[in-house]
């Protein structure tokens, strides 16, 4: 009897499990447990989950596949950055760019590593005259618009104090400068993602975009050991 109602319990888990994981390639029936990367929400329709693995950058990652040309991009690696392309016209809303691999050192502290690379080395070109105070007010902090999942770790790039009040003034008139950078919070949705379970070296910059939900699932990237280069300086 004891036995009857534990195979009834795992199978019971099982599906609540399989309710919320989705199929890539083509496949109709959930994921299990035993995959590697899992869909955490539904395509869009008329579009599929395809795995793809980047070893130049050490990346695995799902990103819709989608049988209208009009929404069907390639992806490629492009230094360090994994860009999107779309066949049909390879004008793309925002820019190809999907996300862009970094390295630190092991014992660095994530955020520690941020505000090295990107806080402190601030340049804003249309209003110089802030540089200096953009760097003391910009501060790394969680990001929290959404969850990556377990031993991830989602970071962003934020103004505070009375720079963040004249930030938010300014927003006012032009929405356009939120003052802390290219690698700050902005118009788009962008974050740092740090996974030290998989490495401890290295950190990526997501473009999530301004769609409520992205091209690519936010929660399926993977880092293994692969050959990324150092960070650049900037957008290339």
């Amino acid at each position: 009897m004891g036995r009857t109602f534990c195979a009834l319990l795992l199978i019971l888990l099982q599906v609540n499990v399989s309710e919320t994981l989705y199929g890539v390639d083509g496949g109709k029936e959930p994921f299990t447990q035993t995959e590697n990367l899992l869909g955490s929400r539904p395509p869009y329709p008329g579009c599929t989950w395809k795995r793809h693995e980047f070893k130049e950058l050490g990346i695995r990652i799902l990103f819709q596949d989608c049988k209208d040309p009009s929404a069907h991009y390639e992806l490629s690696v492009k230094g360090d950055w994994l860009e999107m392309h779309r066949p049909s016209d390879d004008v793309t809303y925002g820019g190809p760019y999907l996300l862009q691999v970094f390295s630190k050192p092991a014992n660095q502290d994530i955020k520690e590593t941020i505000k090295k690379n990107f806080v402190d080395t601030i340049e804003l070109e249309d209003e110089k005259i802030y540089t200096s105070e953009a760097r003391k007010s910009c501060r790394v902090v969680p990001f929290t618009k959404f969850k990556l999942g377990k031993g991830k770790v989602a970071l962003t790039i934020d103004s505070t104090g009375k720079y963040r009040k004249k930030i938010s003034r300014d927003l006012e008139n032009e929405p356009r400068d939120f003052g802390c950078g290219e690698y700050g919070r902005g118009q788009t949705t962008t974050y740092f993602e740090y996974h030290p379970h998989e490495s401890k070296t290295k950190y990526i910059f997501v473009i999530y975009g301004q769609d409520e939900d992205a091209l690519f699932d936010q929660n399926s990237i993977q880092f293994f050991t692969g050959i990324y280069l150092e960070k650049s300086s900037s957008h290339k």
